[in-house]
């Protein structure tokens, strides 16, 4: 029976309206969304699409979704690789093409909901699976009033297998 109560607060938390905790200004969340597990969906779809975009060479709706000064840094071991000095649009071709990505998973830790606050400032982690190896890319989103500004990401290496 305790462990009923303890879980109540969790979901009372997590179904609690963003609405009631956002300022009138903050354009960044989509019509409906109440739950950080929604959000976290709607901004991993679109982290995604921005990566899409930017393999295809988008750069006139790259710019409508990313900040101009968007910039990002992915750890691999003990390198670090980033735009030296492109920001905006051109370091948003580079990060999709430094991940090459076949697949994707988004992930929304529950753990986490009473920590989240509501602003205008969302990350979303995004985990992309390389096409070539069986490395992978957790980045991390970081959406400023609706555009990307940064994403920060290590390069994991994953073994998977079918539990028997």
């Amino acid at each position: 029976m305790k462990s009923a109560w303890v879980l109540l607060p969790v979901l009372l938390l997590s179904t609690h309206s963003v609405a009631q905790s956002l300022s009138p200004g903050c354009k960044m969340l989509a019509e409906g969304r109440s739950s950080p597990a929604e959000i976290d969906r709607f901004y991993g779809d679109k982290a995604v699409d921005i990566i899409r975009i930017g393999l295809a060479g988008d750069k006139t709706t790259l710019g409508n979704l990313i900040a101009s000064g968007f910039s990002y840094t992915i750890q691999d071991a003990d390198n670090f690789f980033g735009p030296r000095s492109d920001t905006g649009v051109p370091a948003a071709i580079r990060l999709a093409e430094y991940l090459e990505p076949k697949g994707y998973r988004i992930s929304s830790p529950l753990t986490l909901l009473l920590q989240r606050k509501y602003t205008c400032i969302w990350t979303v982690t995004v985990v992309f699976e390389k096409a070539h190896n069986r490395d992978a890319v957790a980045a991390d989103f970081t959406f400023t009033d609706d555009k990307l500004s940064q994403v920060v990401g290590r390069t994991m290496v994953e073994f998977r297998d079918d539990l028997h």
